[in-house]
Parts: structure tokens; C-alpha cells; sequence
């Protein structure tokens, strides 16, 4: 009988072990899973700085091709002054 109470009482501080290790699993778990959802998030908003930006780079493309075409016209427009002279 007392071998049995012992085993019994074994086996609930086992089984007590053993559901404090589930719970202390559990909340790692957890914390993992917050700091995966936060990574989620800030990869979500650098996708989104990254498409503002790559729109950003492109317009500035565009000014930059603008300015260029002007610095053309100005560039022609003196060559002929030029050449009226020589």
C-alpha cells in the first residue's frame, strides 16, 4: 500500500513536471509566435517604403530625362548661335 502511494505521488509530481514544462512551452511559443507577427508587420511596411521609393526613383528618372532634353535644346540653341557667328 505504502509502495503505491509512493508510485501515486510519483506519478503526480511527474505529470506536474511535465504540465509546467507544456506551459513554459506554451508561452515560447507564444513570444515566437509575437515576434514572427511583428516581423510579418515590418516586412509589410518596407514592402510598402519600397514600392513609395522604386515610384520615387522612377519620377526622379523622369525629371533627370527632362532636364537632360532641355540641357539638349539649350545645347543646340547655342551650337547655332555659334555657328551664325563663325
Amino acid at each position: 500500500m505504502e509502495a503505491a502511494a509512493e508510485t501515486h505521488t510519483d506519478l503526480l509530481n511527474l505529470l506536474n513536471e511535465k504540465n509546467i514544462a507544456l506551459t513554459e512551452t506554451k508561452a515560447e511559443a507564444a513570444q515566437s509566435a509575437e515576434a514572427v507577427n511583428k516581423i510579418i508587420e515590418e516586412n509589410l511596411q518596407l514592402k510598402a517604403e519600397n514600392e513609395r521609393l522604386q515610384v520615387e526613383v522612377k519620377e526622379l528618372r523622369i525629371k533627370l530625362w527632362d532636364a537632360t532634353e532641355e540641357e539638349r535644346k539649350m545645347n543646340s540653341g547655342r551650337l547655332r548661335d555659334v555657328l551664325k557667328v563663325l
